[in-house]
């Protein structure tokens, strides 16, 4: 795969029709195992796998098809990479996961049903609302959909997906050069998935040890199966304890009676999640070293915290409540860590932006003088001229959505910021921890609204809508380019296929993806209702998109959020230019930034992490490289294959489960 290939129109033809087919497929796949078991729909999925890695898993199983394929005639590079896009798209647009599945669009006009007279008033004013009797008739379904009333909220919903899709992508084609070609960014996921794409090429195939592959294969496919059989027959021995205290991701949350819950207050929750404790494997060890430094150091503070008087409340609640809710020492003092964590995130994409000056420099002279660009997508004048284009058709949307120009421009900075660092984390260590809406994704707002409102509005929902929401889960829209582009952009070097075609194709599939698969489930909930099919917005206005005023202000004041951000953003920044100067010092910042994140804390993802690293450390200590190379890529490859193809077998069990339950 060394030169590089291009795709052609029929390629283009073969993703078009693959992405046309599998919208409505997957929709409908999702919308029928939904019914069957909650089980089969969040651990077992098309879409992105769990939260702690957020990986697509079906660009791996449409590689896997390929096997039998190839038997029969060649399989080129290009559908092979064809193939990995679309994928790609699906698992980010398409079959996504349990919760943007439940949630757009139709999840997003359930509060009218819940929500006072005041607020039902204020979301009938938004041009893509459904009127009440029509938003009535999906409880029940079986009813025709009323495409008229429907057609705004499928616009207005692929609108937005297409314009974070624009913007966060345009300046991750400015990143590629300096990303992949320069620091030689891992991208965990797509190394991963590349593994299995390496089998199918023939030519490649042949001069690889498949043995470590294979071994993977077989303990991902014994694992999956395992925990599929537990949720299928009750009957079934629960060998990993999925039944107990676990969540269908593998996320464990004791109870407040644990033996341990009262003595140690940042104990309460950590992961099953088998693909977690693979892929960051595959991250660099300073990384992994640097988490759980941070980490032990959490735990050791948070307990003398503890005998000086703090956290009084948390021993006596579950690990749940410690996490993010009523006790969450992630908002409390005297540390205030999810919000370090905030500042941090916003440092780490600043000082990126510090130590890539010289090359933004050159990007900008470059753009200015009209000089080609090789290897980019485009040239970086029309790079740029993208950049500035999307930035002002987010301002358009939001604006026009009811969002106040102020706010636009709060969240077109803070999107760009926390975007690169999203993006940055998954590809150091196959992480992209920068979600959870929880209180700390409104800390935006609070440079608007110091204070809480008085009463509510359309700026504050719809603000909250752009700045909240699309931060609760990796699919929910805000960075789907940014993953998507930068994956494919990977891909490519390791394919040696064009930039551009890839890119291309990439645009070309997510414009097919998102308005069909929108519409296949504004049907499909009208077909089944609301009433059988899992959907979010069950609630009152106030309470969805965390849009709640008295919520708001649990968080704390603005003064304290915003000092400790700084405290963070002064830290990393330190921790920054420390590793610039000293490149022995092992402690990364994104490792502090990681550890008392709010996403991490929730899904319980420590224990993987310090997994990852004693594994990697012992692989690098017994073989080098080498060993770590030939065999523990591999193997995490083959592992990831096993897992993705009992993942989307366990779909069709589900839907025979439908029809004929057992």
């Amino acid at each position: 795969m060394a030169e590089e290939v291009r795709l052609e129109k029929r390629h283009l033809m073969l993703i078009l029709v693959l992405s046309l087919v599998l919208s409505v497929i997957g929709t409908l796949d999702m919308a029928v195992c939904n019914v069957t078991s909650l089980g089969l729909m969040c651990h077992f999925t098309w879409g992105i796998f769990a939260r702690s890695t957020a990986l697509p898993i079906a660009p791996v199983f449409l590689l896997l098809l390929m096997i039998p394929i190839k038997r029969i005639r060649g399989v080129s590079v290009p559908v092979l990479v064809s193939v990995y896009v679309v994928g790609l798209v699906m698992s980010y647009y398409g079959f996504q996961d349990m919760v943007t599945f439940a949630l757009h669009p139709v999840a997003h006009v359930m509060p009218l049903l819940y929500s006072t007279e005041e607020l039902r008033n204020i979301m009938l004013s938004w041009w893509w609302m459904p009127p009440y009797e029509v938003v009535e008739q999906v409880v029940p379904g079986n009813v025709a959909v009323n495409w008229a009333a429907w057609g705004p909220a499928i616009l207005f919903w692929t609108l937005y997906m297409y314009t974070f899709m624009f913007f966060t992508s345009s300046f991750m084609l400015l990143f590629r050069k300096r990303w992949i070609d320069v620091e030689r960014i891992p991208f965990p996921h797509v190394l991963a998935t590349y593994g299995t794409m390496e089998l199918v090429h023939t030519e490649n195939a042949k001069k690889r040890d498949l043995r470590p592959y294979l071994i993977g294969f077989a303990i991902g496919v014994a694992i999956e199966v395992q925990i599929l059989l537990t949720y299928l027959f009750p009957w079934w021995p629960d060998l990993f304890n999925y039944r107990i205290n676990t969540s269908a991701v593998g996320c464990v949350c004791f109870p407040a009676d644990d033996i341990l819950m009262g003595t140690i207050v940042r104990w309460g929750r950590f992961t099953k999640d088998p693909l977690a404790h693979a892929i960051f494997y595959l991250a660099p060890l300073d990384v992994l070293f640097s988490f759980t430094f941070f980490a032990i150091l959490m735990i050791i503070l948070d307990q003398a915290a503890y005998a000086f008087g703090y956290y009084t409340g948390a021993t006596t609640v579950s690990g749940g409540c410690r996490a993010i809710y009523t006790e969450a020492m992630a908002w409390k003092p005297p540390f205030y860590w999810a919000y370090l964590s905030l500042g941090a995130i916003q440092a780490i994409a600043i000082m990126m932006l510090w130590h890539s000056r010289s090359y933004i420099v050159e990007t900008v002279q470059a753009a200015l003088r009209g000089k080609a660009s090789e290897g980019e997508v485009f040239s970086y004048r029309t790079i740029y001229a993208l950049i500035l284009l999307s930035s002002v058709f987010m301002l358009a949307f939001q604006a026009f959505s009811g969002v106040a120009v102020a706010v636009v421009l709060v969240g077109l900075l803070v999107t760009f910021l926390q975007t690169i660092t999203d993006t940055y984390s998954l590809g150091i260590s196959g992480c992209p921890f920068v979600h959870e809406k929880a209180v700390w994704m409104s800390w935006p707002l609070r440079i608007i609204w110091p204070e809480p409102p008085s009463s509510y509005s359309t700026n504050w929902f719809m603000a909250h809508a752009f700045l909240v929401c699309g931060w609760n889960v990796v699919p929910n829209g805000t960075v789907n380019g940014a993953h998507t582009t930068m994956s494919v952009l990977k891909m490519c070097q390791l394919t040696g296929t064009s930039t551009r075609n890839a890119f291309l194709s990439l645009v070309l599939s997510t414009i097919v993806v998102v308005p069909v698969m929108l519409t296949t489930r504004v049907w499909i909930y009208y077909l089944l209702g609301t009433s059988r099919v899992t959907v979010w917005g069950t609630c009152g206005m106030e309470n969805m998109w965390d849009s709640g005023i008295e919520r708001y202000a649990s968080a704390g004041s603005a003064a304290t959020i915003f000092s400790s951000m700084l405290v963070g953003g002064l830290i990393t920044a330190a921790l920054s230019l420390l590793r610039a100067r000293f490149t022995w010092i092992p402690l990364h910042p994104l490792g502090f930034a990681m550890a008392p994140s709010v996403g991490i804390l929730w899904w319980g993802s420590w224990n993987a992490f310090v997994f990852a690293w004693v594994a990697k450390w012992l692989t690098l200590k017994v073989g080098g490289s080498r060993l770590y190379e030939n065999y523990g890529v591999p193997l995490v490859s083959g592992f990831l294959a096993g897992l993705a193809l009992v993942n989307v077998l366990a779909h069709p069990i589900g839907v025979i489960r439908f029809f004929h339950p057992f």
